[in-house]
């Protein structure tokens, strides 16, 4: 099978420099189903009808032992509805699940870690199964990082990293590779730490940390291009990144982060100049899940869980910085919360 990353050598530089591009190669051949990847998902054996969680903001809950998928819908004011999706053998590893990522419908994306196949699914609302794409097999020094809309169409493109430091991006529509491209190298020292709107031009970007936490870097896409990049200091190993989303209300996606003490702290559209504090500290109990626009009201809102009592719960973010509180379904220890776009943090 032809390789969908043709590793191109780069001259490792530093993060903030120019960076070389290669011309976009022609867009990869779609590749055929392996016998043993689940085109047809067995049937769920949650109570819950098996459906698609649809348009709106969704939260995907695994549990990787009995291959059950549980979709959170959110609606109007933090209505919360469990949807039960396909079941999925415990053979393989769900990678993110991207609200609104193929064209309005979700993303889901899957991989066999026995021979690197990676599948999409795409959830539509109302469907009797998902519609299933295999993409291309890459090279075995490359892995999937991301999942980013890098040229605002509505559908979730591909990140790729290398051992080696490469970056790489491919754009999916309809789940087919219509165009790769080598977009810079790292030179092995970074690692993709975020991904977000932070310049707000509607075109995914992507947050770099250098591994030993001496600096930081945003990468600002265009397609399948780097437009631009900006070094950035690093609050260093004392504060912990949570996510990126809309805290404050301004254009671009913001970096959440919560220091040991639990302060937590935005950058307003990732600057470490426009620092956002957040009315309330973390609690040690609580661990943090996800952040999503809960409530529909345009501000990210941050969901909790509590180990010990099974316990979760939801901030909703308002206007004027004032925090609400939202109590959610308790979910067990068997459950684990999906990313809804960065892959490097499953290991899969």
């Amino acid at each position: 099978m032809k390789k969908a990353i043709l590793v191109v050598a780069l001259t490792a530089a530093a993060l903030g420099a120019i960076w070389w591009l290669t011309e976009p190669k022609k867009p990869a051949e779609n590749a055929a189903a392996l016998p043993d990847v689940p085109v047809n998902p067995q049937a769920s054996s949650s109570p819950a009808a098996p459906q698609s969680a649809g348009a709106g903001t969704s939260l995907l809950w695994r549990n990787q032992s009995s291959g059950e998928n549980l979709a959170w819908r959110f609606g109007d004011k933090g209505a919360m509805t469990p949807v039960g999706l396909w079941a999925v053998d415990s053979d393989w590893a769900v990678l993110a699940y991207v609200t609104g990522g193929w064209s309005g419908s979700d993303l889901a994306a899957w991989r066999n870690p026995a021979n690197g196949e990676v599948r999409l699914w795409k959830v539509a609302a109302g469907a009797a199964e998902p519609s299933t794409e295999v993409l291309p097999q890459a090279g075995a020094d490359w892995r999937l990082a991301a999942f980013v809309d890098a040229n605002a169409d509505g559908y979730a493109d591909a990140v790729w990293t290398s051992r080696e430091g490469g970056v790489a991006v491919w754009l999916l529509r309809d789940g087919k590779v219509l165009e790769q491209a080598m977009i810079g190298d790292t030179g092995g020292a970074w690692s993709l730490a975020q991904v977000g709107d932070f310049d707000g031009d509607g075109r995914g970007d992507l947050f770099w940390r250098k591994n030993d936490h001496a600096s930081a870097s945003i990468w600002s896409l265009d397609g399948a291009k780097l437009k631009s990049s900006r070094g950035l200091a690093d609050p260093g190993s004392a504060w912990t990144l949570l996510a990126a989303g809309k805290f404050d209300g301004e254009t671009g996606d913001d970096l959440l982060w919560k220091d040991q003490a639990g302060s937590l702290l935005a950058w307003s559209g990732g600057d470490v100049a426009k620092p956002v504090t957040l009315a309330r500290q973390a609690v040690a109990d609580w661990h943090f899940v996800a952040a999503l626009d809960v409530d529909g009201n345009g501000r990210t809102d941050l969901l909790w869980r509590n180990p010990s009592t099974t316990q979760t719960g939801a901030w909703l973010l308002g206007a004027s910085g004032e925090i609400t509180d939202l109590s959610l379904s308790p979910v067990g220890a068997e459950w684990s919360p999906i990313s809804s776009a960065l892959v490097a943090q499953t290991g899969a």
